[in-house]
């Protein structure tokens, strides 16, 4: 859990970095200081099993803001809907869970030039909660031509940690659930992909 993306960490210190030499310092040391949060914040969550989903989302905001310096002004937008039946401080989750799919998509869904709309929807259900991560981005077809290493990485990635993470708190290899979906128009043109898996309740275990 406590492992980032080398690619994550090397972007975000080159955004900083590029503040530093326009000399744009509050900048700088304002994603500075985001920087450090989060890398703390991974750290301290790598030595637990569950932490709160509102620690998650927290920690899960202050990723996107960072990713966010890599595009245009405003073209990465970034949506959150909770259900209001959960509540955030009390429902548990695997650290990292969240942004595992969500680094997935910004790396793979989005071009630079143009960025996107990030939807994250999580839903309370009878067996714990559903999350959805949905982008408009390019679809998995293009990306993988892009990145000339096949569709199944922009997946397998993703589904292989998710699925760990909620193994690892209990007994639920039966129970997990994640499903990728391309999303196409009516004319069956790309728009973007689907990400939705279920996160089983393991709040009394």
């Amino acid at each position: 859990n406590a492992q980032m993306s080398d690619h994550f960490i090397s972007n975000a210190m080159d955004s900083i970095n590029n503040f530093i030499e326009n000399n744009d310092n509050d900048k700088a040391s304002e994603y500075l200081l985001l920087f450090h949060r989060l890398i703390r914040e991974v750290l301290e969550n790598s030595f637990r099993k569950q932490i709160p989903l509102q620690k998650e989302l927290a920690l899960l905001s202050m990723y996107v803001e960072l990713e966010k310096i890599r595009y245009p002004p405003d073209a990465l937008k970034y949506q959150l809907s909770v259900d209001k039946a959960i509540d955030a401080w009390q429902t548990y989750v695997p650290p990292m869970v969240l942004q595992v799919a969500v680094e997935n998509t910004i790396k793979h869904g989005f071009e630079k030039s143009k960025g996107g709309i990030l939807k994250i929807q999580i839903k309370k259900i009878s067996e714990g909660i559903r999350c959805v991560v949905e982008d408009n981005g390019i679809g998995r077809n293009a990306s993988a031509q892009k990145t000339r290493t096949g569709q199944l990485v922009h997946t397998s990635f993703g589904i292989s940690l998710a699925e760990k993470l909620i193994q690892a708190n209990g007994r639920h290899k039966e129970r997990v659930f994640y499903k990728t979906t391309d999303l196409v128009t009516a004319d069956n043109s790309p728009a973007g992909t689907r990400v939705e898996f279920i996160i089983p309740d393991i709040n009394n275990e």
